[in-house]
């Protein structure tokens, strides 16, 4: 039996890394991390907006303390922030993904059952009623979504479709010019 190519072994390591880009726990770590990084910066964003001014305990501390209280509110709310934004992603993208591997169909229902299942989950203390609203303002908001990169798809296809046209009409009058 011959040895594989090095072309093979390439090809072969191409798609054991696309099967592990597409399993549902890469999904989720990823969606996690990536949802942990942006809600901190959204939570640095929100602390930066607080006024501490209007607090009189504030303004006695030395400018020292105040730069000291800023930074721990700060690290605070980004960490806060960055959890929720992080248990988000890793939810809906588990839900998603889940969903996906189940129906073997990529679509707007996917989305939709996988933000109802993400909002029910975290309204999931509040009580049945706020699960319900939970659950479909996330389908409404993940329909949304979903709508708007399918459309920015689909100009995209579009667009690539119209130049290619555009092109094989320009070639075909160069040809004729000759």
């Amino acid at each position: 039996m011959p040895a594989p190519s090095e072309q093979m072994i390439q090809q072969m390591q191409m798609a054991q890394m696309q099967a592990l880009m597409e399993s549902c726990p890469v999904k989720v770590a990823m969606a996690g991390v990536g949802g942990f990084a942006i809600g901190g910066l959204i939570g640095m964003f929100m602390s930066s907006l607080e006024t501490h001014a209007m607090n009189e305990d504030y303004l006695k501390m030395k400018f020292k303390d105040q730069v000291k209280f800023t930074f721990k509110d700060l690290g605070a709310r980004a960490l806060s922030s960055g959890k929720n934004f992080g248990k988000i992603g890793a939810i809906y993208s588990g839900s998603e993904c889940i969903i996906e591997s189940y129906r073997a169909k990529t679509d707007l229902y996917n989305s939709a059952v996988a933000g109802c299942v993400t909002g029910g989950i975290l309204a999931a203390n509040a009580g049945p009623q706020a699960m319900v609203m939970g659950c479909g303002s996330f389908a409404a908001f993940s329909i949304i979504l979903e709508q708007k990169a399918l459309q920015q798809i689909t100009e995209k296809q579009q667009d690539f479709k119209n130049k290619i046209t555009l092109n094989t009409f320009e070639n075909r009058n160069t040809l004729k010019k000759l």
